[in-house]
């Protein structure tokens, strides 16, 4: 599972983006730094996005945690998971009441750095995907919407098909082809790469020009 830390160089502001990993890694990494880490930003709220959370949240308790609320039915089913997967994870998760919801469209700041939320249902209901709209370097944290030649899964509590298709058909059709794509397992990739290579968006892109 990947996790990523986002800083921005004119301010020092930074951000932590699916707290699935253990955040000691990040924690030293930061410390020292001209670095503030000031948001804990998750695409969605599977155990394997969130088992760092409760750490990072101690660590950095006036970061706000952003969700979409859709994402609270799973958020809330986090100990479930830790028995079903049989992944371990520290508990309780923050407290519904300190979660920052954040819906589709709106913008998130990390320092000059301006990203837009885009709902993207499909892998769960909240699913969220952050774009940044750099002018020569555009990319977006796409969590478990998109992976390099794949798709997140649709067999989970929560998870429709129909929802994943139209959500990947609107980033690819709305993202430059150059954006970087930093998926949530595995590789970067592109928009671009993705079009040509990936089956499920060729499939679904004819479907969708039929």
């Amino acid at each position: 599972m990947n996790e990523y830390f986002l800083g921005c160089k004119q301010t020092g502001d930074a951000a932590l983006i699916d707290l699935g990993e253990d955040p000691d890694v990040f924690f030293s990494h930061v410390s020292g730094t001209m670095f503030t880490v000031k948001h804990l930003i998750q695409t969605h709220a599977h155990i394997d996005h969130v088992t760092g959370l409760a750490d990072a949240h101690e660590q950095y308790p006036d970061a706000p945690i952003y969700l979409h609320k859709r994402e609270l039915t799973i958020y809330e089913s986090v100990e479930q998971q830790s028995r079903m997967f049989m992944v371990d994870c520290k508990l309780p998760l923050p407290d519904k009441d300190q979660l920052t919801y954040i819906e589709n469209g709106e913008k998130l700041f990390v320092g000059e750095l301006e990203f837009e939320a885009v709902h993207t249902p499909g892998h769960s209901p909240g699913h969220l995907v952050y774009f940044l709209n750099h002018p020569s370097n555009p990319f977006a944290f796409v969590g478990d919407l998109i992976f390099e030649g794949s798709i997140g899964r649709t067999d989970l509590p929560g998870c429709s098909v129909n929802d994943m298709q139209t959500s990947v058909i609107q980033i690819v059709k709305s993202f430059p082809d150059e954006t970087i794509l930093l998926p949530g397992h595995m590789g970067t990739t592109t928009i671009g790469n993705e079009k040509e290579k990936n089956p499920f968006v060729r499939d679904w892109m004819r479907a969708d020009e039929r």
